[in-house]
């Protein structure tokens, strides 16, 4: 029952975008599963994401002299798939949350 919500979900979001007009701002929707210090630690669960098919990457961000590895996973048009994808995502990561970026 609960894929064929996703299912739904997912569908209905793709026929609704085909009538919305088009943004002058648009705005992308990632996940962040985590971030980390090691970079090592963030590469195994990025091939590990990458393995289960969701489309992740790694953004440095610099704090002070530490270093920090975002883990990222989108981008999504729409904050309803974005949310979709987040529930999907493995039990490890329950406390990722969803970051919006303007679309420059």
């Amino acid at each position: 029952m609960k894929i064929f919500f996703i299912l739904f979900i997912l569908t209905y979001g793709i026929f609704a975008q085909n009538n919305i007009k088009i943004n002058k701002d648009p705005k992308l929707f990632y996940i962040q599963v985590g971030a980390f210090k090691n970079q090592q630690y963030a590469l195994v669960i990025l091939d590990y994401l990458n393995e289960m098919k969701y489309p992740s990457r790694i953004e440095e961000k610099q704090i002070g002299m530490d270093s920090y590895f975002k883990l990222i996973v989108g981008p999504y048009r729409t904050k309803l798939e974005a949310y979709v994808t987040k529930n999907s995502l493995p039990i490890e990561y329950t406390d990722s949350f969803i970051l919006t970026y303007n679309n420059q």
